[in-house]
């Protein structure tokens, strides 16, 4: 990919690069807020020293009992059996035990928090009072990669270099991450087929010494840079940008930054909570140490590897996070080998590798793991899978309640298969399908381009040919079910309206209800007693009074069912040979929507029409899980 931008600074440009930049600042801004919750997260310790001390202090009698129960089941066998005061070779001889209780009593010492007199906060000594000296001594180098942001420095050299008090703060580290990943799409501008950045005779503005000072330096932010990118300067061929810009990738793969910290976060909050266990639970696995099976595939083998692989899936992650953005940056600085690399189908290609590397993050730490032969604790991505079940169910049309049911399948199927030491399903495609289930109403649905298609494709099918059998055999088809549905729902709603007028008569008298509503219980009452035309006699009119609301409403509700029960028979007979629509592109309007309608009408009676085409969804009403793109002027169904 060239680094030199040949766009004309105008007015137009520049307005655009300000239009650009407040997305970029926006996706930013959260990346670095997104990172602090990381850093924070990751520095966490949970179970500090006081309940440490009481939970020892509970099992300690246990554990001692234990040890001097070893010690006299060896002795005894020692007694019955001297020779095996020497016999060192299957581990079970007394002089091994003895070593190995020495060994484990030493470990649990080192698991015991201490208490070292006037220790300052955030130091060594803060960690070993309040963790041990095992855990105090790992929780301690792990704050100094982090606060240090050792990783950053060994994968991308000098790119990541700040000084120590600025590494202190969790901002500055969120604004270091943000800024390396910007600064992948927002490039110094070169002169044509120059490619040198350390030599200002290459650039496309050498003037602007100020600009790309100020973007080169460390404690430059996300903000810093995106306000100087409109910055130009007069050339021989008009007026040119001092930095090329990719708003749109950049903006694209920062906004997947933000969802691959969002799940490692939550990944890292798992962590958190397992070391506090595994600290929590070690006098058990250390005292079985006594046993030498426990060394090799017990209790204790278990634990130690159970913490080294959770202590170190932090630094593994962050390794990831720095080994993508070295992709990244180099990506934009030397480009890649592609056949096509101009216009839409270059620009489409490279966001889907942005896609793949950022999808390669979410599997590395068990891709890695297993290529490397490690049987790793796992956290199993359950955040990751989470993340990506949500932005899947959001793609998919399933809306913000949908999505956030795609991230809690995502995560839980995760977990459950972490715990059992599977891989877990992809959390897009988790979420994608259910977003793709509650849309259709199938319970088999499958979401997804290809998916979808086939989908249809079947329904196109079995529509063509099942429509000609039900015209042919039942005269039924799409406008007539539509129409008897329009049907089924106004009859409905005046049955309801019966109602509402007979609790009104019985509640308050004959005279509350309105002269028409009078009109039809009479209209309703002449039909059922057979009276014609003409006045009624005063013992009809007395009837009807006592007994006309409670006729009028059962008549409503009669024909009401009727009308469900032959819609509901015709339903039937459509689905079964594929006429019907699918729940999808089905939708009826709300009463909010329906008011919508009637203002709609009076205000603009000619243009106002009832229309039943199916819509599509846009992006709109897929955030908020609409499946009808007409907003508040829809009809009742399309």
């Amino acid at each position: 990919m060239s680094q030199t931008d040949n766009d004309k600074a105008n007015w137009f440009g520049i307005q655009i690069r300000k239009l650009f930049s407040l997305l970029d600042k926006a996706v930013y801004s959260l990346l670095i807020i997104i990172y602090q919750i990381f850093f924070n997260v990751a520095s966490a310790t949970i179970l500090q020293g006081d309940t440490l001390k009481t939970f020892f202090g509970r099992i300690q009698i246990i554990l001692g009992i234990f040890v001097l129960f070893k010690l006299a089941i060896n002795l005894l066998n020692v007694i019955v059996n001297p020779d095996q005061l020497g016999n060192d070779k299957s581990g079970q001889g007394f002089t091994q035990v003895v070593v190995r209780v020495v060994i484990s009593l030493v470990m649990l010492v080192a698991v015991m928090p201490l208490n070292i007199p006037n220790a300052d906060p955030d130091t060594y000594e803060a960690h070993l009072n309040a963790n041990g000296l095992l855990f105090g001594t790992l929780y301690e180098f792990q704050d100094r990669i982090l606060e240090q942001n050792t990783l950053a420095k060994l994968i991308l050299g000098s790119a990541a270099s700040s000084s120590e008090a600025e590494s202190d703060n969790m901002k500055e580290a969120g604004n270091q991450l943000a800024t390396l990943v910007l600064k992948g799409f927002v490039r110094i501008n070169m002169a044509k087929g120059k490619t040198d950045e350390t030599d200002s005779a290459n650039w496309m503005c050498p003037d602007q010494q100020d600009a790309v000072k100020a973007y080169l330096a460390d404690d430059a932010t996300p903000n810093d840079i995106l306000d100087i990118v409109t910055i130009h300067c007069k050339t021989d061929d008009g007026e040119r940008f001092v930095f090329t810009h990719s708003p749109i990738i950049g903006a694209i793969v920062g906004a997947l930054f933000v969802i691959l910290i969002i799940g490692f976060t939550l990944d890292i909050a798992i962590r958190a909570i397992k070391l506090a266990v595994l600290r929590l639970i070690s006098p058990i696995p250390i005292i079985s140490y006594i046993d030498p099976k426990s060394s090799k595939d017990g209790a204790f083998a278990s634990w130690t590897k159970a913490v080294m692989t959770t202590y170190l899936d932090l630094f593994l992650r962050l390794a990831i996070v720095y080994f993508v953005i070295y992709i990244i940056q180099d990506i934009m600085v030397h480009g890649i080998i592609i056949t096509n690399h101009e216009g839409p189908i270059g620009t489409i290609s490279v966001i889907f590798i942005f896609l793949g590397l950022l999808y390669f993050a979410k599997q590395a730490p068990k891709f890695i793991t297993t290529t490397l032969g490690i049987k790793s604790a796992g956290l199993g991505g359950v955040g990751t899978s989470g993340a990506l079940g949500f932005l899947g169910g959001l793609v998919g049309g399933g809306g913000l309640a949908g999505a956030t049911a795609g991230a809690m399948t995502a995560a839980n199927t995760a977990s459950e298969a972490a715990a059992q030491g599977k891989a877990a399903p992809s959390g897009w495609t988790t979420g994608r399908d259910l977003a793709a289930k509650l849309r259709t109403g199938d319970d088999k649905a499958t979401g997804g381009i290809l998916n979808n298609a086939q989908r249809h494709l079947m329904q196109h099918a079995k529509s063509r040919v099942g429509t000609r059998r039900a015209n042919a055999l039942y005269g039924i088809n799409t406008e007539r079910m539509l129409t008897e549905k329009q049907k089924m729902y106004d009859m409905s709603d005046e049955a309801k309206r019966r109602e509402a007028i007979q609790e009104r008569v019985e509640r308050n008298g004959w005279n509350s209800i309105s002269n028409s509503d009078k009109m039809g219980i009479e209209a309703e009452y002449r039909k059922q007693k057979g009276i014609g035309t003409g006045p009624l006699t005063a013992a009809q009119h007395a009837e009807m009074v006592k007994e006309g609301a409670i006729m009028y409403a059962i008549a409503g509700n009669t024909a009401a069912n009727i009308q469900k029960g032959k819609y509901d028979k015709m339903e039937k007979i459509a689905n079964n040979l594929g006429v019907m629509m699918t729940p999808d592109q089905e939708y009826r309007a709300s009463l909010a929507e329906r008011a919508g309608n009637a203002y709609h009408a009076v205000r603009h009676p000619v243009a106002h029409h009832q229309d039943t085409t199916p819509h599509r969804q846009n992006l709109h009403d897929r955030i908020l899980g609409r499946d009808d793109g007409h907003g508040g002027h829809g009809n009742r169904f399309s």
